[in-house]
This record gives structure tokens, C-alpha cells and sequence, in this order.
């Protein structure tokens, strides 16, 4: 409308003047802004202005977006503008400023100058000598490779990853590669026709899954990609990293033959039983938005989330990671569409659907507890948007009344025990408890668990003991058909305490243990001498053993992981005899913290513990009745040479079993809960020493301070003191 182009053959060329503007704006528009459009427009000060200066600047002052004219190519005045606006960007960038060696811009030349796509490790190396490399002796050729494909590859230029299935192969032009492969699958059939659509729809039933259920069988894969069966695994891997495919669990365990294809999912009507929501399902909503001061506000109206930001693509990435979950930790069968699912995590079973006028996700928990559902969905959702969408803010919101709650708030506000304003009403602090309870974090250890989970961080073993625990924390045991208590120490540990003393406790008070025995858990304690510091997990170690030997721990059920290797597959923990090359040392410091532990609970230690070995250890430990997680996942993912892009579908599951079976030999007592009962005493008794312990940490610290102080005092006495016989001296 300001511009006021019509039919009469008016161009962006033609000359306007103040009237003009004033007519086009209309006679009640305020003359001084008027006047305002006019000076910014009217660069030449000659009076009179295009039509084309007003498109510039309104795209330059006024609009948030660059309006583009797709018919007129770079012919569209707007285009120079969107040019000029990325250089400035772009010149702006440390990365513009960086330097490298001039032999890395010449490896980089030689790369794009071939008409490959794809090139191997050694190749990009032999070319990376030939080009001047290594230009650093302290690096050498491999590792300086590395760095610049690290560089080239986060400014885009070129793609390389450090998985074992993708690490050997540099993409040197990822559009071409990857691109034009993925549209075969991944586009709309009714307007883009596939290569091979003709042999692809004489495939039936494959290719009616395909458009009908977005279920892509291998089989139908190889038609549609055959002109890329070189390239065949490797695509399918970088496909599956991506979450642009998501294997689907075959039936009986057999070999992967599909996989669900999200961005083709179609709006279909799920159950109507399994839509209807119990009277006391909880909501909350996931909103996403770029602007971060919605992070430091206590809520929102239900009108106000309309001003947020949901990318498109967001769901069905979400939902493709979010079933990758439930293939791992659940067996039931999800029912998937385009903007709304029902999955579970374990038996934590959930309504998720997107809500595109709110920008936001509807996140509905169908069990009491929705904390569980809630953490694992926000980790899928930031893992997604960290990857593509680093600046998207994700806000959980809570709904009360015309209110939505921002959560990371009011758990801030809970713990700072403080009352909250919304609107303009006050909600006292109980009043916010009472409400919102099902959502806060509990902030107490339990009295007594059911298992206890001990394990090193790492890439793989926390994946296996995130997902077997997901299968565990909704088992259910004992006559009352209780749910089974799992410490995890990512669920249970809180920040500000003594986490060696939570962890031997909630151990203390355990039924049984669950250590993870995998060759990365083995590789720090081969470092260990015997003057080493405490080694956290060989400290769980000894006192499980400890516990054994005394009775207080009713079973053990290690878990052996051997070396994860591609396929994906888990080998032998014996193959490499592992337990040979541990240290034959007493770990002195990690023995003295368990005995200092026991004998603050008024515990025997046997006389094992100051002789026993870190090799003594874990062989005395292993000697329980194991499992061997290779004989559980050994007819796991056998179609793809893929690794972690290809979940073990049932391991979790049936690890989780196992530990059953041996938690419910004890369990007939309900847990012994008449154990759980004789021992809550005893850990009150804990925590008030606990305290006590606190408190006279608090009293030395305070008396550390008044020193201080003193110290100060006396120090500045005695500079005055000196200050004065100075002063006399010179009178």
C-alpha cells in the first residue's frame, strides 16, 4: 500500500514527492512521520524519490523479513539488499578473521575442484601431503587433517564425523551428496516424481506403507537410491544421525528392514480410546521462542505464546528422536501422525501433539508421574534444537487459569522459598506447592531403594543405564504392586551436597546393586597406585562387597560390557581378558573413605578390605551371578553396518529383566519393606548426622573467619603502631 503500484504501468522507477507519499499513506496519517519516510527515502535530496527507495527502506527499517519477488530473480531490487546484509554479516564473524595455513586452502581448492562428492580419510590425506601438510611437526599429518576438517566442517564447507560408522569419509560437497538422495524419499509424490517411481509403485504394499503410513522398507530404499548403491550405508547412516530416518524394531528380533520416515507422516486421527485423556492427566506446554529474556519471566497468557517461534521441521524431528526412545524402553506400539502422537517411555505413557497457532507443543502425561516423561522429552527437544537451531529457547509452561507458568521459574522461586506473583494476584508459597506438585523436583533422598545402579559416565554406558532405567522405574513389585525404587544418580543426586556420602548411603540402604562392568568403567582404574586419589566408582565397588560379606545387600547382579563394536553389536567381556592388566595395588585413600564410612554407621569392615586389590576387586565382584549384555544384544540391528545411530531395540528391555528376576526373589516381602522400615530410623539417624556434620562445618568456617579477622585487626595495630614511631623519629 506504499508503494501504490497498479496496472497503469507504474515501475519502480517513477519519481514520488512529499504529496505523493502523503496521498498514498492517506490524509489522516501523521504528517511528521510522513516527513520522517521521506527523509529516509529521499537520499539524493533532490525532492523526489523511487519507488524502489521506498522498498528499501521499508525492507531496511520496517520489515523483520526481506520480501523477494521469485519471478524476478535477482532482478528483484530486494535481492542486493538480503547480498549486502550476509557480507556484513559475514565480515563481522571471527571465523572470517581466523587465520589458517595457506596449505589448508589449498587442500580445501583441490577438493571442490574434483567433480567427487565423497573422498576417504586417506585419500583427503594423501592430498593433504601433497599440498604441504603437516605444517606442524608437534601435531603430524593425521591430527593437523582432522583440525582443518573440524574447521572446514563447522563453517559448512564440508562434512565430517568422528562415529566410527562415518569417520573415515569426508564430504566435500554435502548438497550434492546428501541432498538430492534424500528428495527422492522425502518430497511431496504429487508434484516431484522419484527417478525409479515406476519400478518404486510396482513394489505394492512397500510402496502404499511409504505413502500412506510413512514407513520406508529397505527394499523400496534400494529402488529409490539406485544410483547411489555405492554409496548405500553410508547415506543411510548419515540419514539416520539426522533423524530424517528412524529404524523401526523388527519382528523377533530378526534383521532391520525399515525404517519410519517423520517429515512424511500425514494427519491421521488416532484412537479415539487412547486420545481420551483420564480426569487427572497432567498438561504442560513446550513453547519455543528466539528471545531470551522469556527465560527470567514467571508466565505468559495463553493469547501471548502466538508471539513465539516453532519451526516447521521441529515436531517431526522430535517425534522421530522421541521414537527412538520408545522403540529402546517400551514395547508398546505408537501411534503416529503429523502433528500429534502417543508413545511411552517405559510404561510412562504420553499424548504429545503441536499446537502451530501457539507455538508450542501439548505435552498430556497419562500416569501420576509426569516429571519422568517431561526430563526425557526436554532433553530430545534441546538435543534437536542445539543441532540445527542453536539460538530456539525452549520455555516449559504450566497452565493455571488464564496463566501459563514458566517452570525453570517457579522451581527457582520454590527453592528460594518465596511466594509468586501472577498478574496481579499472589500465590503464597504453599499455595504453589499444593498446585504445581506433581512437577516439582523432590528434593529428599528416599529411605531405601530397590536398586542401586553404579556405573562410570561415558557415551555409552550412560545411554545403556538412562534407557535401563526408564524400563526399571516403571516395573512394578511385591503384593501391593508397588513401583520399584531406582537410585540413579542423574535423578537422584542433588546439587550442594556430599555426593559420596549420598551415594554410600542410599547404597547402605539398597536391597541390591547393579554394577556396570565395561571395559570404559575398567580403563581409569588400570591408572590407579596406591597413592592415587578415592576412585568414586571403585568405592562403590568395595562397598558392595562390604555390604555382601555383612548381608545387609541381598543380591548383586553385575552387568558385563564388552567392547561396543559396529553393527551395532557388543562383544565379549572376557575376549580380551580384561581383568588381567588391572593394578595388583591396594587403592589406600578409596579403602580409608569406605572404612571411615562404615564405621561412622557403627559397621565392621572385614579383613579383606585392607588387602584386597583393585584386580581382587572386580574379579570378586564379577564372580556374582553376571549377565553378559553380548548374549542379550547379540541378534540386535544385523541388517546395517551403522553403530549408535542404530538402537539396541530390546536390550534395555531385557536387561531390565534379568534385574528383575532377582529383585523379585526378595521381594515377596514387598521389597522388605519391613527392612525399609527398620532401616528409615536409621537413615533419619543419618541424615541428622549429616547435618550435625554441617553445622560444625559451618562453626569451623566460622571460626576460620573471626581468625581471619583478628588477624586483620592486629595487623592493622601494628601498621599504625609503626606509622607513629615513624612520626616521632621524624619529629
Amino acid at each position: 500500500s506504499l508503494l501504490g503500484l497498479n496496472d497503469s504501468g507504474e515501475t519502480l522507477e517513477s519519481l514520488l514527492g512529499l504529496n505523493d507519499l502523503q496521498v498514498r499513506l492517506g490524509e489522516f496519517s501523521c504528517s511528521e512521520v510522513v516527513r520522517e519516510i521521506f527523509d529516509l527515502c529521499d537520499t539524493t535530496r533532490s525532492g523526489q524519490f523511487s519507488s524502489e527507495a521506498v522498498l528499501k527502506v521499508v525492507a531496511r527499517e520496517t520489515l523483520v523479513f526481506y520480501p523477494v519477488d521469485n519471478t524476478k530473480a535477482l532482478e528483484d531490487p530486494v535481492i542486493p539488499l538480503i547480498l549486502r546484509e550476509i557480507e556484513q554479516i559475514a565480515r563481522a564473524a571471527d571465523y572470517i578473521k581466523h587465520r589458517v595455513p595457506y596449505a589448508w586452502i589449498r587442500c580445501f581448492d583441490k577438493l571442490m575442484a574434483s567433480k567427487r562428492d565423497v573422498y576417504k580419510l586417506s585419500e583427503v590425506e594423501t592430498l593433504a601431503r601433497a599440498c604441504g601438510m603437516p605444517t606442524s611437526r608437534r601435531l603430524g599429518l593425521t591430527q593437523e587433517v582432522l583440525e582443518m576438517l573440524k574447521y572446514l566442517h563447522n563453517l559448512g564447507k564440508v562434512m565430517y564425523h568422528h562415529e566410527k560408522s562415518l569417520s573415515d569419509y569426508v564430504i566435500a560437497k554435502p548438497v550434492d551428496f546428501i541432498i538430492r538422495p534424500v528428495t527422492q524419499v522425502v518430497c511431496e509424490y504429487s508434484l516431484h516424481k522419484p527417478a525409479y517411481e515406476a519400478e518404486a509403485r510396482r513394489m505394492g504394499r512397500d510402496w502404499k506403507d511409504l505413502q500412506t503410513r510413512a514407513i520406508l522398507s529397505k527394499s523400496l530404499l534400494q529402488v529409490l537410491w539406485k544410483d547411489h548403491t555405492e554409496k548405500f550405508d553410508l547415506l543411510v547412516s548419515l540419514c539416520v544421525k539426522f533423524g530424517i530416518f528412524v529404524p523401526l524394531r523388527p519382528e523377533n528380533d530378526g534383521d532391520l528392514t525399515s525404517f519410519l520416515v517423520p517429515n512424511l507422516l500425514r494427519e491421521e486421527p488416532l484412537d479415539q480410546s487412547e486420545m481420551a485423556r483420564p480426569a487427572n492427566a497432567l498438561t504442560c506446554l513446550m513453547h519455543f521462542s528466539s528471545d531470551t529474556r522469556l527465560a527470567d519471566k514467571y508466565g505468559l497468557k495463553r493469547p501471548d505464546l502466538s508471539n513465539g517461534f516453532l519451526p516447521s521441521s521441529l515436531f517431526s524431528s522430535v517425534l522421530g528422536q522421541a521414537m527412538v526412545w520408545n522403540q529402546s524402553t517400551s514395547g508398546m506400539e505408537p501411534q503416529l501422525s503429523k502433528r500429534k502422537a502417543i508413545l511411552s517411555f517405559g510404561q510412562h505413557k504420553f499424548l504429545l501433539r503441536e499446537l502451530k497457532q501457539e507455538k508450542c507443543f501439548q505435552l498430556h502425561v497419562l500416569v501420576k508421574n509426569p516429571k519422568h516423561v517431561l526430563e526425557r522429552l526436554r532433553s530430545i527437544v534441546s538435543t534437536v534444537i542445539a543441532t540445527c537451531m542453536p539460538n530456539l529457547r525452549l520455555h516449559i509452561l504450566l497452565e493455571s487459569g488464564p496463566h501459563c507458568v514458566n517452570l525453570d521459574v517457579l522451581i527457582s522461586r520454590v527453592d528460594e522459598q518465596a511466594d509468586m506473583w501472577f498478574g496481579s494476584e499472589l500465590r503464597t508459597l504453599e499455595e504453589l506447592k499444593r498446585e504445581f506438585r506433581p512437577w516439582l523436583p523432590s528434593k529428599d533422598l528416599l529411605s531405601a531403594y530397590d536398586i542401586f545402579v553404579s556405573y562410570r559416565h561415558g557415551d555409552f554406558d550412560s545411554e545403556l543405564v538412562r534407557k535401563t532405567y526408564d524400563v526399571l522405574a516403571s516395573q512394578v513389585v511385591g503384593p501391593t504392586r508397588r513401583g520399584v525404587e531406582v537410585f540413579y544418580d542423574q535423578v537422584r543426586l542433588k546439587p550442594g551436597r556430599r555426593f559420596d556420602l549420598d551415594f554410600m548411603n542410599a547404597l547402605l540402604c539398597s536391597t541390591g546393586a547393579v554394577p556396570i562392568v565395561s571395559l570404559h568403567a575398567l580403563e581409569r582404574m588400570r591408572k590407579i597406585d596406591r597413592d592415587s586419589p578415592e576412585d568414586h566408582l571403585l568405592m562403590e565397588w568395595c562397598l558392595i562387597l562390604e555390604l555382601q560379606l555383612a548381608g545387609r545387600l541381598k543380591f548383586c547382579v553385575p552387568l558385563l560390557v564388552g567392547k561396543v563394536e559396529e553393527g551395532p553389536a557388543i562383544g565379549n567381556f572376557f575376549a580380551s581378558d580384561p581383568l588381567s592388566t588391572l593394578p595388583q595395588v591396594v587403592p589406600t585413600k578409596t579403602v580409608e573413605e569406605v572404612k571411615s564410612f562404615l564405621a561412622s554407621k557403627g559397621l565392621e569392615t572385614s579383613r579383606e578390605l585392607e588387602s584386597r586389590t583393585v584386580q581382587q576387586t572386580v574379579k570378586k565382584l564379577s564372580k556374582n551371578m553376571a549377565i553378559q549384555a553380548c548374549e542379550l544384544a547379540s541378534s540386535h540391528g544385523k541388517g546395517l553396518a551403522i553403530d549408535s545411530h542404530m538402537p539396541f531395540f530390546t536390550l534395555y528391555e531385557r536387561i531390565a529383566q534379568e534385574i528383575m528376576k532377582s529383585l523379585r526373589v526378595h521381594a515377596d516381602t514387598d521389597v522388605g519393606h519391613s527392612r525399609k522400615e527398620s532401616q528409615a530410623e536409621e537413615v533419619d539417624g543419618v541424615r541428622a548426622e549429616m547435618q550435625t556434620l554441617e553445622r560444625r562445618e559451618e562453626c569451623k568456617r566460622e571460626d576460620q573467619r573471626r581468625r581471619e579477622e583478628e588477624e586483620l585487626r592486629r595487623w592493622e595495630e601494628e601498621k599504625q603502631r609503626r606509622r607513629e614511631e615513624e612520626c616521632k623519629r621524624e619529629d
